[in-house]
């Protein structure tokens, strides 16, 4: 039933709570490593632009098909107007927060189908960042009466390709609309009471 609290995910880690995402969240992954999770804020713009700036070239390109982040798009991201839900895992840093990870997912040609991002920073990646990223985005987008993902990523992109696999079979989700365009495959995400 769409609105209501997540249920523990297949292999039983305890979900995130929506709610809790609007403070904060200290999140341990299943390898442990520990980091905390919260919404993405207007107050958030240089520690995104430090996340983007620190990707690799080859992590932006797999993200934005692009060497170049489109500045637009980190306005969109900050705007509360933007219509992107997006949450941010972090690490303390000197006394302020480092961004390690984002889910973002907004509506795209499907409204029932948002677009769903996620990026992790390369020294993060296979930590447990992006799989919890992916646990509160699904937990969110079933709160808003979505009925899955579209995804479209680059074949290459062997990271997301194995993010989206683990993510599905967790949590139970099924496939559709498989198609291939340019070096990009593309898919739905389908929900599953």
């Amino acid at each position: 039933m769409r609105g209501t609290a997540p249920k523990e995910r297949v292999d039983g880690t305890p979900p995130l709570l929506v709610a809790d995402m609007r403070t904060g969240v200290d999140v341990r992954s299943k390898n442990g490593f520990a980091f905390r999770m919260r919404l993405l804020g207007e107050g958030d713009g240089m520690a995104l632009r430090e996340f983007f700036g620190g990707m690799s070239k080859k992590s932006v390109e797999n993200r934005f098909n692009s060497t170049a982040i489109p500045d637009d798009y980190i306005k969109k991201l900050l705007s509360p107007s933007g219509g992107i839900r997006a949450a941010i895992a972090t690490v303390p840093n000197g006394g302020r927060e480092r961004i390690i990870g984002l889910a973002e997912y907004g509506v795209g040609d499907d409204e029932r189908f948002p677009d769903l991002s996620v990026a992790v920073a390369d020294e993060h990646m296979g930590r447990g960042v992006g799989g919890r990223l992916v646990d509160w985005a699904i937990a969110d987008a079933m709160g808003g009466d979505h009925d899955g993902f579209s995804l479209q990523m680059r074949i290459e992109n062997t990271a997301i390709h194995r993010l989206m696999r683990n993510a599905i079979g967790k949590h139970g989700m099924g496939t559709s609309d498989r198609w291939d365009d340019k070096g990009d495959i593309g898919y739905k995400i389908v929900f599953k009471d």
